[in-house]
């Protein structure tokens, strides 16, 4: 072989060899280092705003120091594997990965403590849902339930009575006016009406229909409950319904009724009362009564109208009238 062809031959010998060890190296240090080596570019404030500006012109993301750090912290993290307790090595980065694990846990989420809240499961615009108190609700339920069924069972026997054996009941009619209210923490109102009610008598007691016409003025609030949010109602009402009285030994008369109707105002769905009370009568007709019971004022939800507290409140106050 001539010189100049073994001079070619052991340069690319010694190329080929060096190459070798250059890609051995590098894949050394790549197995022995975790994660991308860090670059850092010393640059003054100018060329630091240019080069930001320039950067972000390319749509590129340009992150603070701590942020930046707390990425690469975070990836870092995810490519080491956790340190057992009985590792005695000391390395201040694992040390710092091992910090930075723990405080990347989650916090516990808030449990609220348990309330118990009295539910029915009877409702006629959503559920009894707490807030006034519940034992007014089971006392329009209950009262409701009693005056209803209670007239129907006249009704049907009276009816049976005239058809089968030609029975005819003494009438009632009677006028009156009445004002009853209510108030607690929260909301409060009133009711002015007048009234006028029909029936028949019977032995010991009496039944029939009675109607209201008259005003309502309330404050009622309403959710949500993060915001100081009340509906001012006042205006007209009308209700109707049946009425029980009853004749006592000592004098007056029991006197159970269950109302429903509506307001004029748009917001208003149901309004309904189960009332209980005494009545004095003097002379030939005039009473006079006194009565407590359940208010009921259901808003219309589909207008976003959402009571905070349940729509019962208890009402009190007093009646008087003539009865022919």
């Amino acid at each position: 072989m001539s010189r100049p062809f073994r001079q070619i031959f052991w340069l690319l010998l010694i190329l080929v060899f060096q190459r070798a060890e250059l890609f051995a190296k590098s894949q050394h240090g790549a197995q022995t280092e975790p994660g991308p080596p860090r670059r850092v570019l010393h640059l003054d404030a100018s060329e630091a705003a240019s080069l930001k500006a320039d950067l972000r012109a390319q749509g590129v993301e340009v992150l603070p120091a701590a942020q930046a750090q707390a990425l690469f912290d975070r990836q870092l993290y995810a490519q080491t594997p956790p340190r057992h307790s009985d590792d005695a090595s000391a390395d201040p980065e694992q040390d710092r990965l091992e910090s930075y694990r723990s405080n990347e846990r989650p916090a516990p989420a808030y449990q609220p403590a348990p309330r118990f809240n009295f539910n029915l499961g009877f409702h006629f615009n959503g559920p009894i849902r707490g807030g006034n108190d519940d034992a007014v609700a089971l006392f329009f339920v209950v009262v409701g339930l009693v005056v209803v069924f209670a007239f129907v069972a006249y009704s049907v026997t009276y009816l049976y009575r005239y058809l089968a054996h030609g029975y005819r009941g003494q009438g009632w009619f009677e006028l009156g006016v009445g004002a009853w209210g209510f108030a607690n923490a929260q909301e409060f109102g009133g009711l002015k009406a007048a009234r006028i009610g029909m029936g028949l008598k019977e032995r010991g007691f009496s039944w029939g229909l009675g109607a209201e016409l008259g005003r309502i003025d309330a404050t009622l609030s309403l959710e949500p409950k993060d915001q100081a949010k009340d509906l001012a109602l006042s205006g007209a009402y009308a209700a109707a319904g049946p009425r029980l009285n009853y004749a006592t030994d000592w004098g007056p008369q029991w006197t159970l009724e269950f109302l429903a109707g509506t307001s004029e105002h748009p917001e208003v769905h149901l309004l309904a009362k189960a009332m209980l009370g005494l009545r004095w009568r003097y002379g030939s007709g005039l009473y006079f009564g006194l009565s407590t019971g359940s208010l009921m004022v259901s808003l219309k939800s589909n207008l976003g109208y959402v009571r905070q507290q349940n729509p019962y409140n208890w009402l009190s106050g007093a009646e008087t009238g003539w009865r022919f």
